[in-house]
């Protein structure tokens, strides 16, 4: 079995060495493959955080499944493999919820820990994901909807929908990761979400030394 690890960032990225190195030790450890890009983007035509999409439809291939990790995810317990998460039953692993939408209520999920197992559907559902940036979706109250440019979609539309929800399963942020930093080194991934690239980098320098192996 094939599993591999995806991350990136278009800009400067203070923890870039931080990211590489953790995702480097944790993928040796397991014999998972690792694909970062921080580097050679082409213009976008939209906010950078879609580079997320761009990636994953890139990399979703010669593979049996794909963990996105955004670039300022850090595992800090080696010790834990992915295999245990994997389940042939679903197409999308994602996990959460972790609060509500302002705009239309709906559970918000984390875009940035994803499980794919690589197949057709998750391919489509990429590309659905991607075009979903022209898309007239922003209706009634998804209007005031406003996550983080990539996930609103995600969140708000996407996993509403029964069709796509019988693909996907919930990971409690517990027992993957939480999608903000807690005082909890035992968590197998934490996401040092919504703070300042400086501040991600501090907090990455505050947990490396915790992270268990």
């Amino acid at each position: 079995m094939k599993i591999k690890i995806v991350t990136g960032y278009d800009g400067d990225c203070p923890f870039r060495q931080a990211t590489q190195a953790n995702l480097d030790e944790y993928c040796t450890r397991w014999g998972y493959q690792l694909a970062t890009k921080f580097d050679g983007w082409k213009p976008i035509d939209r906010n950078v955080s879609w580079r997320k999409q761009e990636l994953i439809l890139t990399e979703l291939k010669d593979c049996d499944w794909l963990l996105w990790l955004d670039a300022d995810c850090m595992v800090v317990n080696m010790t834990i493999p992915l295999e245990p998460f994997l389940d042939g039953d679903f197409d999308l692993a994602v996990t959460g919820p972790f609060e509500n939408c302002s705009g239309c209520g709906k559970a918000v999920f984390s875009a940035g820990i994803l499980l794919f197992r690589c197949c057709q559907w998750d391919q489509d559902f990429v590309q659905r994901w991607w075009d979903s940036h022209d898309e007239p979706w922003r209706q009634g109250k998804l209007a005031n909807c406003r996550w983080d440019v990539d996930n609103d979609w995600l969140s708000c539309c996407a996993l509403a929908e029964p069709e796509i929800m019988a693909h996907v399963k919930v990971i409690p942020l517990s027992a993957m990761g939480h999608a903000t930093y807690h005082d909890d080194p035992t968590q197998f991934i934490m996401h040092f979400y919504g703070s300042t690239g400086e501040l991600k980098f501090g907090e990455f320098r505050r947990y490396a030394p915790l992270v268990i192996r």
